[in-house]
């Protein structure tokens, strides 16, 4: 059976060069020149916790060779690494200790009888290094209480658990609580079996047609086939995990309301009401051959979203103050991805028009949604309409693709309005 590690060697081969022996990334782009330093940290102690001999060798020449990276003493980047071999002394990032620390400390930890001893002097010698250099970012700007309780974890002293908002939370919460000893801390709830991560998600973003991967569902299905992403180097700073597990699971997050059932999931909060680029409302379902995904973003003006018996409501309290003049004032939308089996229709016909109180449906071989918009407060003149878009946090819309559209816009625009004007969104 594979482990969350193995995806993390199998990817760095696909990127690894031949000359340097390191992996080769850029933005999350393999290839070219740029060596990340944290990624081959990831790397060498993947290889490691392969447990074999040449991989143990692989590891540790590679280790080697990074830690003559670290920042020298009596510079402004003391026992700090750069982000990029090629920066060096330069160290741009100052959290970056914080992210190499727990993975010398994992393998020192885990690892130790299959080092010998010069090596594990040389490791604890750059861990205190590290561990100095964020004592002094720490004394001059302080940590943020998500990185002080991962300094504290270095310390080995325990700091009060907060549920994490997104799926990178939650993957770095895994790296602090190892080094505590605290287990999973119940995340395993907010991966459903079949759909991934469908926690707290107001900034988990979408990677062409599908919802972008994470570590946690690779971390929990590590057998499963999956496509190499570049995400995969940074398992290997997650602890192994035992068999897989499969539930649905409902209940309270971080805020958000999860619901999950074996063919779709729900989540959705309104404490990003007002954020533009953040979500609201997140949906998941089943596909023949990919995951489909809905999302809600937040508008200018107020949102709150209540549970009904039917599903969801979010109402939309518009601004008081706004401009008709522009080419397309849009105050509600929702977006859905496009596929070879998803079909919209307006009130039972294909349309690209719609109007208020007209059920908009999204059809799929397994799963069908009903949309509608509803005026519940003041006046005014709406048209829906229904054309190719891309949702806020659409990763993909860069380089060769800057101008593809990889989703559905189904949205309200105002031709004229009440400054009290009210929207209903049901769902």
């Amino acid at each position: 059976m594979k482990r969350a590690s193995d995806l993390a060697v199998q990817f760095g081969r696909s990127c690894q060069s031949p000359r340097t022996g390191f992996i080769h990334l850029f933005l999350d782009q393999p290839g070219g020149d740029t060596i990340p330093v944290y990624e081959n940290f990831c790397f060498a102690l993947a290889l490691i916790r392969q447990k074999t001999a040449e991989g143990v060798s692989e590891g540790k020449e590679l280790l080697e060779r990074l830690f003559a990276f670290q920042a020298p003493a009596n510079t402004l980047w003391e026992g700090n690494f750069p982000v990029y071999l090629h920066d060096y002394p330069r160290c741009w990032n100052s959290l970056q200790p914080l992210r190499i620390a727990p993975l010398l400390r994992a393998l020192l930890k885990h690892f130790s009888s299959i080092l010998n001893s010069e090596f594990k002097e040389r490791t604890a010698e750059v861990l205190t290094q590290l561990i100095a250099s964020i004592e002094k970012h720490r004394e001059r700007k302080g940590l943020s209480p998500f990185w002080e309780r991962r300094y504290q974890a270095l310390l080995g002293q325990s700091v009060l658990f907060k549920e994490p908002a997104s799926a990178e939370g939650w993957a770095e919460e895994l790296i602090t609580a190892d080094l505590l000893g605290e287990g999973d801390l119940g995340v395993s709830r907010l991966v459903h079996p079949q759909l991934g991560y469908t926690g707290p998600g107001a900034e988990e973003a979408q990677e062409r047609f599908e919802p972008k991967p994470t570590l946690l569902e690779w971390w929990m299905h590590p057998n499963r086939p999956h496509r190499p992403h570049p995400l995969q180097i940074e398992l290997a700073a997650l602890p192994d995990r035992g068999e897989e597990t499969a539930s649905f699971w409902s209940g309270f997050s971080a805020g958000w309301l999860i619901r999950q059932t074996p063919e779709s999931a729900l989540s959705f909060s309104d404490a990003a009401s007002g954020q533009e680029d953040k979500n609201l409302l997140r949906w998941s379902g089943a596909g023949s051959a990919s995951t489909h995904s809905l999302t809600i973003p937040g508008a200018l003006g107020r949102q709150h979203i209540e549970e009904t018996e039917r599903g969801v409501e979010i109402l939309f309290e518009l601004p008081e103050t706004f401009d008709v003049s522009q080419n397309d004032l849009i105050e509600a939308a929702v977006y859905c991805n496009v596929s070879e089996e998803t079909e919209l229709f307006v009130a039972g016909k294909k349309a690209s028009i719609f109007n208020l109180d007209d059920p908009v449906e999204i059809r799929t071989p397994k799963l069908s949604l009903r949309l509608r918009f509803d005026l519940i407060g003041g006046s005014g003149a709406f048209c829906g309409q229904i054309s190719r878009s891309n949702r806020p946090l659409q990763t993909a819309c860069r380089g060769e693709e800057l101008y593809s559209a990889f989703d559905w816009k189904i949205s309200l625009r105002t031709l004229r309005r009440s400054p009290d004007a009210r929207l209903k969104v049901s769902c």
